[in-house]
Order: structure tokens, then C-alpha cells, then sequence
């Protein structure tokens, strides 16, 4: 755990958590879905994006770092709404004393 300054009045950007969860189709097989957890406001910084030509398309990918208050719900098999764009969680990493955490999430796009 990471001791750092963390300023939570930049907590000014809206997400939406999205947690797992399991739905039957119309033939009976169980489908992974997500359902609306909570919305919170959060920091919110790019890490990386970028563009690479992939088997005659372009793929874009985007990194974000989120910081929020800590939760001990989430865990990396939630997905995360900012923006109208859905990003998985990759990495979750706890701040000062479990007071906040830092998500790192991927988008990737065709």
C-alpha cells in the first residue's frame, strides 16, 4: 500500500461501475452480463492511447488511470462506464491505508 497526497475535490469526473453478473438466454444457457453497481465521481487520467494497424483494420487502445474512494466490492472482474466507453479493469492498487485506490482499465476498439 502506497502512502501518497490524494485531494479527493478532484474527484469531478462520472462512472459507472458495472459488476458481473449471469443471465439465462432464451435457449437456458447462462450469459455473462454486467449490471449498473454504482455511480461515483472520480479522477480520472489518460495513461496511454494509441493506434496500430491490426490484420487490415485499426485497432485503437486507451489506458486510464481512475482514483476514488477505496471499496471492497470491486475487483477486476467489474468493468467500468466513463464517458459512454467501457473499460475493463486490469490492475486495482490500494492507497493510504485502504482510504483510496487506484484502477488501471483498458478500452479496446476495432
Amino acid at each position: 500500500m502506497k502512502k501518497e497526497t490524494i485531494n479527493s475535490g478532484n474527484f469531478t469526473e462520472k462512472i459507472i461501475w458495472m459488476q458481473p453478473s449471469a443471465a439465462k438466454d432464451s435457449f437456458g444457457q447462462t450469459k455473462r452480463t454486467f449490471s449498473e453497481y454504482k455511480t461515483d465521481f472520480v479522477q480520472v487520467d489518460t495513461i496511454k492511447a494509441e493506434e496500430r494497424p491490426m490484420a487490415q483494420r485499426v485497432q485503437y487502445t486507451k489506458t486510464i488511470s481512475i482514483t476514488t474512494f477505496y471499496d471492497s466490492s470491486i475487483n477486476t472482474k467489474y468493468q467500468v462506464t466513463y464517458e459512454d466507453e467501457t473499460y475493463n479493469i486490469l490492475e486495482i492498487e490500494l492507497l493510504n491505508y485502504k482510504a483510496f485506490m487506484r484502477i488501471v482499465a483498458i478500452k479496446l476498439e476495432d
